[in-house]
């Protein structure tokens, strides 16, 4: 099996995790036993799909613990390139790369568009809540000028012309409370 084999590390790829060669990561079982627990099964079995000719090379991006006792993100791309009779792996390629700060960057892009459809989301309420505050005002207003033109009674006029003002009052109130709410929204964020 491939994994009671040894391992050879280029001096690049153990300098990623801070070590060197005296520090003696020579066989599989030495260098799985670094990689994080939550990452360690996924990683086996893109190797294993490797091995057994489902994919054409393995590639994968799990968390490495460093000589420091930090967790680095190393991602793994290997090819076999002998087998012996049986199929079984005689050699495997490889490269390692720290992509730490990328998946940092990943990380960072993440949280913000969850701010993002956060924002989004409170906005979306937002344009509700103003688009039914202000479609009960102009509903209002309709219906009042409606029986403005339709009345010919001075005073029912007049009546209508009061309920005007108390509707644009109302509408006035209504936005004023809107601002409030974007000024207190804008001073949270």
């Amino acid at each position: 099996m491939i994994y009671e084999q040894e391992r050879f590390f280029s001096k690049e790829s153990l300098s990623i995790l801070e070590f060197d060669d005296e520090d003696g990561i020579t066989t599989n079982a030495e260098w799985d036993s670094r990689i994080h627990q939550d990452d360690l099964i996924d990683y086996l079995n893109n190797i294993q799909s490797h091995i057994d000719n489902r994919t054409p090379f393995f590639e994968n991006t799990k968390r490495v613990l460093s000589k420091n006792g930090e967790y680095k993100w190393i991602l793994s791309v290997g090819k076999i390139i002998e087998r012996d009779n049986s199929g079984d792996p005689l050699r495997i390629i490889g490269t390692h790369s720290d992509v730490s700060l990328n998946k940092l960057k990943e990380k960072e892009l993440l949280d913000n568009l969850d701010i993002i459809i956060e924002q989004n989301n409170r906005l979306l309420n937002f344009a509700h809540i103003v688009s039914h505050n202000l479609r009960s005002h102009t509903g209002n207003f309709r219906m009042l000028l409606n029986v403005i033109d339709e009345t010919e009674d001075e005073k029912s006029r007049d009546e209508c012309l009061g309920y005007l003002k108390t509707t644009s009052n109302a509408l006035s109130e209504t936005i004023d409370h809107l601002k409030e709410l974007v000024d207190i929204h804008n001073t949270i964020i």
